[in-house]
Protein backbone atom coordinates (compact mmCIF):
# COMPACT_ATOMS: atom_id res chain seq x y z
CA UNK A 1 0.00 0.00 0.00
CA UNK A 2 1.82 3.63 -0.93
CA UNK A 3 2.25 6.18 1.73
CA UNK A 4 -0.58 8.89 1.99
CA UNK A 5 0.38 11.98 0.45
CA UNK A 6 -0.77 14.10 3.21
CA UNK A 7 -1.13 13.95 6.85
CA UNK A 8 -3.44 16.08 9.10
CA UNK A 9 -1.93 17.14 12.24
CA UNK A 10 -3.06 19.03 15.10
CA UNK A 11 -0.64 20.88 15.99
CA UNK A 12 2.31 21.30 13.71
CA UNK A 13 4.24 23.45 16.20
CA UNK A 14 7.46 21.20 15.83
CA UNK A 15 9.01 20.45 12.47
CA UNK A 16 12.57 20.05 10.60
CA UNK A 17 13.52 22.18 8.36
CA UNK A 18 12.91 19.80 5.25
CA UNK A 19 8.74 18.71 6.58
CA UNK A 20 7.83 22.81 6.39
CA UNK A 21 7.90 23.54 2.76
CA UNK A 22 5.34 20.69 3.09
CA UNK A 23 2.94 22.57 5.83
CA UNK A 24 -0.38 24.15 4.74
CA UNK A 25 -3.68 24.84 6.18
CA UNK A 26 -6.90 23.43 5.53
CA UNK A 27 -9.14 25.20 2.94
CA UNK A 28 -11.82 27.43 4.78
CA UNK A 29 -10.22 27.02 8.03
CA UNK A 30 -10.94 29.53 10.82
CA UNK A 31 -7.12 31.32 10.79
CA UNK A 32 -4.70 32.10 8.73
CA UNK A 33 -1.47 32.81 9.25
CA UNK A 34 -0.36 35.96 8.57
CA UNK A 35 2.91 35.13 6.61
CA UNK A 36 3.82 32.16 4.84
CA UNK A 37 3.94 29.71 7.20
CA UNK A 38 6.67 27.34 5.30
CA UNK A 39 9.05 30.32 6.56
CA UNK A 40 8.80 28.74 9.73
CA UNK A 41 9.59 30.59 13.35
CA UNK A 42 6.73 31.95 15.34
CA UNK A 43 3.23 31.74 13.26
CA UNK A 44 0.92 34.57 13.86
CA UNK A 45 -2.72 33.40 12.99
CA UNK A 46 -5.65 36.18 11.62
CA UNK A 47 -9.12 34.70 12.75
CA UNK A 48 -11.03 34.72 8.92
CA UNK A 49 -14.26 34.22 10.45
CA UNK A 50 -15.18 37.46 13.06
CA UNK A 51 -18.67 37.26 12.62
CA UNK A 52 -18.45 33.40 14.55
CA UNK A 53 -17.95 33.02 18.42
CA UNK A 54 -14.33 31.62 19.00
CA UNK A 55 -14.19 28.82 21.55
CA UNK A 56 -11.28 29.62 23.94
CA UNK A 57 -10.20 26.39 25.71
CA UNK A 58 -8.37 27.09 29.27
CA UNK A 59 -4.91 27.09 29.94
CA UNK A 60 -3.04 24.41 31.07
CA UNK A 61 -0.67 24.21 33.79
CA UNK A 62 2.74 24.64 33.08
CA UNK A 63 4.49 21.07 32.94
CA UNK A 64 2.23 19.02 31.17
CA UNK A 65 -0.21 16.03 32.43
CA UNK A 66 0.40 14.08 35.06
CA UNK A 67 -1.36 10.76 36.00
CA UNK A 68 -1.01 8.08 38.78
CA UNK A 69 -0.24 9.03 42.78
CA UNK A 70 1.23 12.50 41.85
CA UNK A 71 -1.98 13.53 40.01
CA UNK A 72 -4.22 12.52 43.03
CA UNK A 73 -1.90 14.27 45.76
CA UNK A 74 -1.12 17.89 43.49
CA UNK A 75 2.46 17.29 44.45
CA UNK A 76 4.71 19.95 43.31
CA UNK A 77 7.69 18.30 41.57
CA UNK A 78 11.16 19.85 43.55
CA UNK A 79 13.50 21.40 40.32
CA UNK A 80 16.69 19.69 40.08
CA UNK A 81 19.91 21.00 42.56
CA UNK A 82 21.94 23.19 40.49
CA UNK A 83 24.66 22.10 38.63
CA UNK A 84 27.57 22.85 36.32
CA UNK A 85 28.17 21.41 32.80
CA UNK A 86 31.40 21.65 30.50
CA UNK A 87 30.71 21.53 26.97
CA UNK A 88 34.88 20.86 26.02
CA UNK A 89 34.64 17.95 28.39
CA UNK A 90 32.57 15.81 25.83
Amino acid sequence: MPEPSFYNISNPARVVRLQMRKLSMADGARYAPIKPIAQGGIILLENMKTEEEEEIVELAIAGGVTSGKEAKENKIVEPHSPFEFAIGDY
